[in-house]
């Protein structure tokens, strides 16, 4: 310690809360070493700091579906596409799909019975069963033209039937109704087989 503290200090020793032993001072060349150091642990800041800020975590974010707008967005498309695609299901789709599996179906001719036989038409009663339907929905079959009636590929005549309520994939007709003849050599054939 240099003279001129010592002096200063026991001037001052009564101010002091310590005692001399205590109490440390640099003297003015060691002040020269301090500013060196200094400089070598401000160097060693700046790598930590750069190291720090290539390593450091960004805030976590959210998952992108997890943010409102997202989420609006996703919900405001979302009952726009229904309010588009339900109306069309129930009215385009649904009616088209169960009419196709409709024309798609057959009559079976179970009995016919034929009454006041003419050269072009005659009176018949018939029981038939309409098939080929899928089981997954009930319907009324309506017969919108004449039946056409066939017979080894060719057709013999034609009538006209009421409406049919069809379940479980079936649906039985027993009604009687004019049978109108189409092509007299088939139904030749037709009558003789019978």
């Amino acid at each position: 310690m240099s003279t001129s503290s010592k002096n200063s200090l026991t001037e001052k020793n009564h101010d002091l809360p310590y005692p001399d032993a205590e109490t440390e001072y640099n003297n003015v060349a060691d002040e020269d070493e301090r500013h060196i150091n200094h400089n070598d642990f401000d160097d060693h800041n700046e790598s930590i700091k750069e190291y720090e800020y290539e390593i450091s975590h960004k805030p976590h974010r959210k998952p992108f579906y997890r943010r409102k707008k997202v989420i609006i967005t996703c919900l405001v498309g979302t009952v726009i596409f229904l309010a588009i695609f339900i109306p069309l299901l129930i009215l385009v789709i649904i009616p088209k799909v169960a009419q196709s599996l409709l024309n798609s179906s057959s009559m079976e001719i179970m009995q016919l019975n034929m009454t006041n036989p003419g050269e072009t038409a005659l009176t018949v009663s018939v029981s038939a069963r309409v098939g080929g339907i899928p089981k997954i929905f009930s319907a009324d079959l309506e017969f919108t033209d004449r039946v056409l009636v066939h017979w080894q590929n060719q057709a013999i005549g034609s009538m006209n039937l009421d409406p049919v309520k069809v379940k479980g994939g079936k649906g039985d007709i027993m009604q009687g109704t004019g049978f109108n003849i189409e092509n007299k050599e088939a139904f030749a054939a037709f009558a003789k087989d019978m």
